[in-house]
């Protein structure tokens, strides 16, 4: 049990980024699980189940968001218990990518319509910016997290 004057030079950085994480991880995985399930439910109900083209390129973009939202999530609640930094790391930089591959599909073929375009854009701009900043709280406060294994330098 850390004792008083530790607990009071604790700072909420850990915290901040660890919400920041948890929120940009609840927005994607909701997105995402709702594109990969509506991907599938038209690869079932046009071909049979049968992939090919557009739709498997869609369905594994889908499950990528899936799993780094899955990701992120376990990042945001260890940087709230201060523990395991990689995987917080990990978690921030896997939505930093995320959002670059929001931002490269609202300018590619796959954007049909221009309110598409506008929300994919503006999702990966905003996942990307919340991402540097919880980056930056996870990197100022790297000495707060404890290390998982006491072989590890600090």
């Amino acid at each position: 049990m850390p004792s008083h004057e530790e607990q009071t030079r604790r700072s909420k950085f850990p915290v901040v980024a660890g919400i920041f994480e948890i929120g940009v991880a609840c927005a994607s995985l909701l997105m995402s699980s709702f594109a990969t399930v509506a991907v599938m439910l038209i690869l079932v109900r046009e071909n049979g189940i049968v992939l090919g083209g557009d739709f498997t390129f869609l369905l594994a973009i889908g499950m990528f968001w899936t799993i780094t939202s899955i990701v992120g999530l376990m990042g945001g609640i260890f940087a709230i218990k201060r523990k395991h930094f990689f995987t917080c790391l990990a978690g921030v930089l896997l939505f930093i990518g995320e959002g670059a591959s929001f931002v490269w599909l609202s300018f590619s073929n796959q954007s049909q319509s221009y309110s598409s375009f506008i929300q994919g854009f503006m999702m990966g701009n905003a996942e990307i910016v919340i991402s540097i900043l919880s980056l930056a709280f996870l990197l100022t406060s790297k000495a707060e997290f404890t290390q998982p294994y006491p072989h590890m330098p600090n």
